[in-house]
């Protein structure tokens, strides 16, 4: 029994290892660049996201009229958007799942200042692994991905991370 314990903990110390080995070395440099993508926004006109690249940043916000946090976010992202116009970060809100008809209705009672992609399929959510909603994700004028996560950083943050590359 001794002997069996002693082989466990020996195990356990080269597995905590190997995976404190592996983080430090794994994918903390890796660059990750944002996938292209084409959407109709609702007035039935197609953005396309390499329309910005070498251009300017994007920050894309994936949301659905159903998530109370998403709603939120649009009053908070529609009271900083000049400020993002003015900082050279274009939004793109993206709905995921929904009708057009559905978002429409949804825009009718709730004013959105930027534009808003319709992602019915859920295609594009699928291409950027999104789990939940709100997503957000900062794209860089050269396509890397800067940030990523379910909540909208300062804009002081956006601002340093947008500059810093």
């Amino acid at each position: 029994m001794r002997g069996l314990k002693t082989r466990l903990k020996v195990v356990f110390i080269l597995v905590v290892l190997s995976l404190t080995f592996y983080s430090d070395f794994s994918f903390s440099g890796t660059v990750q660049f944002a996938t292209d993508f084409s959407l109709h926004d609702t007035e039935d006109n197609l953005i396309r996201l390499n329309s910005y690249k070498n251009k300017q940043a994007v920050l894309l916000f994936f949301w659905t009229t159903w998530c109370p946090y998403c709603r939120a976010q649009i009053e908070t992202l529609n009271a900083q958007y000049a400020e993002l116009i003015k900082d050279d970060i274009v939004l793109l809100g993206i709905n995921v799942g929904e009708s057009i008809y559905k978002v429409k209705r949804f825009l009718r009672d709730h004013s959105v200042l930027y534009p808003v992609l319709l992602d019915e399929d859920t295609y594009v959510a699928y291409l950027y692994g999104i789990i939940g909603v709100p997503t957000y994700i900062l794209i860089d004028k050269n396509g890397r991905i800067l940030f990523r996560d379910n909540y909208l950083p300062e804009l002081e943050e956006l601002r340093n991370l947008n500059l810093s590359n």
